[in-house]
């Protein structure tokens, strides 16, 4: 049972609106659970088979300055609508983030970007990272890891 007085107004004031239940106007009031997914790149996106957001970013390499989007964008051969509608889609999520990558430097400083922008989020920040896996001999990363490969998940951090 909610302790909330104004959620039980709201809930209230949908019943008196609609004519539904309280159990259905609460329902129908309650936040959203969904999960934005954020991987390492397209590759591991299509392996895993989830609605992702894949991070395409090769931080250690070229500059990265503040303020300096476009000359980023120019290096990577990009265009710089990219990284607005990623970062867009990052901060404008409304749920939690499970972040897929690897214990590689690629990956841990694409990790760090991602963290410093979610940084004011009251967001659940879960990590599945990987740098070697049960089951299979020479692991070359989430890319190339399947459920059916092994028949578990990567380890969470």
């Amino acid at each position: 049972m909610t302790r909330n007085a104004d959620f039980k107004r709201r809930v209230r004031e949908r019943m008196a609106r609609t004519g539904e239940s309280y159990a259905a106007a609460r329902a129908q009031l309650l936040p959203r659970e969904t999960t934005l997914h954020v991987t390492n790149g397209d590759s591991t996106v299509e392996k895993l088979g989830l609605d992702a957001l894949p991070w395409r970013d090769a931080l250690h390499e070229g500059p990265v300055v503040k303020d300096g989007r476009a000359r980023r964008a120019e290096f990577l051969g990009v265009d710089e609508a990219e990284f607005d509608r990623r970062d867009r889609r990052l901060d404008e999520h409304e749920g939690d983030y499970v972040l897929w990558f690897e214990a590689d430097l690629y990956d841990q400083l694409q990790i760090v970007e991602i963290l410093w922008r979610l940084r004011a989020k009251p967001a659940r920040i879960r990590l599945r990272q990987v740098g070697e896996h049960v089951g299979i001999p020479h692991f070359g990363g989430l890319a190339s890891w399947r459920r059916n490969s092994c028949g578990s998940s990567p380890r969470s951090s």
